[in-house]
């Protein structure tokens, strides 16, 4: 015979569509993206969905965003690494996007 036994867990989580939609506004806006998807499902779990699920429970809204980095292999592989060469980019598209937010906050 066979039981089976939960001995850990790990969250999911959903991007806010709202906030998801403005991200890809504004990297549209930017330029230089060969693909933007705004929603997708990611079908993976990390520490950052228990961040994302408690800012969506205190009423805020979170976005997981991924920005197309070449990757020598897929997540959670041992072999993974990351092309750094993004990490500008994905710099300016967050600053964009606070600023986007700052100025939609100011005007509603």
């Amino acid at each position: 015979s066979c039981t089976w036994e939960t001995v850990g867990s790990s969250e999911g989580g959903s991007s806010s569509p709202e906030l998801a939609f403005r991200v890809a506004d504004v990297a549209r806006a930017m330029g230089g993206w060969d693909t933007i998807v705004p929603l997708a499902d990611f079908g993976a779990s990390e520490d950052f969905a228990c961040m994302m699920n408690r800012v969506q429970e205190a009423g805020g809204q979170a976005v997981y965003m991924q920005v197309g980095a070449e990757r020598a292999a897929g997540h959670h592989n041992e072999r993974f690494d990351f092309d750094e060469a993004c990490l500008g980019r994905a710099l300016e598209l967050l600053v964009r996007l606070v600023l986007r937010l700052g100025d939609d906050a100011g005007n509603g």
